[in-house]
């Protein structure tokens, strides 16, 4: 039943005058439209971003809590060591003469992670667990988002909170190689009496260095997608692309 449709579409492509337009008008009906969908890039918050790894951060402080507890106790089986005659003789001499106390030093073996390199340090245990404790507090305000660090944080320019952040990956990093040489030193220096009564805190350390590198990675992610935006800016090109 189509036959003489056919016959006529043919006659007129190829004897009518305007034969040119009806082939034309034939192609176009057949030719597949293409749809031109320009992709929309979706706009990164790089704030968001950056506010995001300062978060990240304070999944720290309960870390650093657990690890705290710990240290306090593999302090005091060290201590009670050092609980004999002359010892509790000499603390006795120095309360009669009003005289400080030695510090109490660890001398530890830093061990570098890369090359496996070993330093020793010498570190007073009253001075370094007041650190412990004053990071895990300012970790854990960060928690809080209505914190006045909080605040502060979200008000300062992105250079500025980037520059917090590398110095925490930083401080805390460097503290988490004295922890392990201190899980160590509290391992080797127990008597075999106490060795049982000291806790290893290795579990803690690596999920501690776990969240450092969780945190290290959204700061590596950031800094790429504000390198990108800066040289498309420096191109005169918006984030659409235009």
């Amino acid at each position: 039943q189509y036959y003489s449709e056919l016959i006529q579409e043919i006659v007129k492509e190829d004897c009518a005058p305007e034969k040119e337009q009806f082939r034309q008008q034939a192609l176009a009906r057949l030719r597949i439209a293409e749809k031109k969908v320009r992709e929309v890039k979706r706009k990164v918050d790089t704030r968001a971003m950056l506010l995001d790894t300062v978060l990240s951060l304070s999944a720290l402080a309960p870390q650093y809590e657990q690890v705290i507890a710990k240290v306090e106790s593999n302090h005091a089986v060290l201590s009670s060591e050092h609980n004999g005659f002359f010892d509790k003789l000499k603390r006795a001499l120095r309360q009669a003469f009003n005289l400080k106390a030695a510090p109490e030093e660890y001398e530890l073996v830093i061990v570098n992670q890369k090359n496996e390199a070993r330093t020793t340090k010498k570190i007073e245990y009253n001075t370094f667990f007041a650190l412990l404790v004053r990071k895990q507090q300012f970790l854990q305000s960060f928690a809080d988002t209505q914190s006045e660090e909080v605040r502060k944080i979200t008000a300062a320019a992105e250079e500025t909170v980037l520059g917090f952040i590398n110095r925490q990956l930083t401080d805390n990093r460097e503290i988490l190689l004295q922890l392990n040489a201190l899980d160590e030193y509290f391992k080797s220096q127990a008597s075999a009496a106490n060795k049982d009564k000291i806790k290893g805190m290795k579990m803690e350390l690596v999920t501690m260095k776990n969240t450092l590198v969780k945190a290290n990675q959204k700061r590596a992610e950031y800094v790429s997608v504000a390198e990108e935006k800066m040289q498309l800016e420096k191109l005169g090109i918006n984030e659409d692309g235009f």
